[in-house]
């Protein structure tokens, strides 16, 4: 009787950064439906969602509440973000009109630590530049780094360089 209550949720492997802390291996828990877009909620869409503290269990399964705002940095693997074999992505809209911009950057952090990769971003034409994407209101920028996807929250990032 008490599982027909409980939402389904996928287990994710993240490692997560905090400020001045090195990086722990807990796992992050996905809804197979997103509230803001059609398909499975994805790493970013709980990051950037409206909740300020999100659950999370360390390996030995202890329950652990994170706050958001104190977090770096989150690695993920990015068939989670991007979608791939085993899950269906959900990408842009063809029927979008705009069109999708990519761009190598190399963001450094407060703390100096430098992260290269790559962001796919759909804006209209007049705003298709870094900085503009940089400006939007979402909290955690999202980095491809080969097969990787890497979280980083904006309030952490120093400056971003396109290379």
């Amino acid at each position: 009787m008490e599982n027909q209550y409980r939402i389904p949720k996928q287990r994710v492997a993240a490692d997560i950064t905090f400020s001045g802390s090195p990086s722990a291996r807990l796992n992050l828990y996905l809804s197979e439906c997103a509230q803001t877009h059609a398909g499975y909620e994805r790493p970013s869409d709980l990051l950037n969602g409206k909740s300020q503290f999100i659950p999370a269990t360390q390996t030995d399964g202890a329950v652990v509440i994170l706050n958001r705002d104190l977090i770096r940095s989150v690695e993920v693997e990015a068939t989670f973000e991007f979608g791939g074999p085993s899950r269906n992505g959900d990408g842009p809209d063809p029927m979008s009109p705009y069109s999708v911009t990519s761009a190598e950057i190399e963001v450094t952090l407060s703390d100096r630590t430098k992260i290269t990769g790559t962001v796919s971003f759909s804006l209209p034409g007049s705003q298709r530049r870094v900085q503009d994407f940089m400006n939007l209101e979402e909290q955690f920028l999202v980095i491809r780094k080969d097969d990787l996807a890497v979280l980083v929250n904006k309030t952490q990032i120093q400056s971003v360089a396109i290379v």
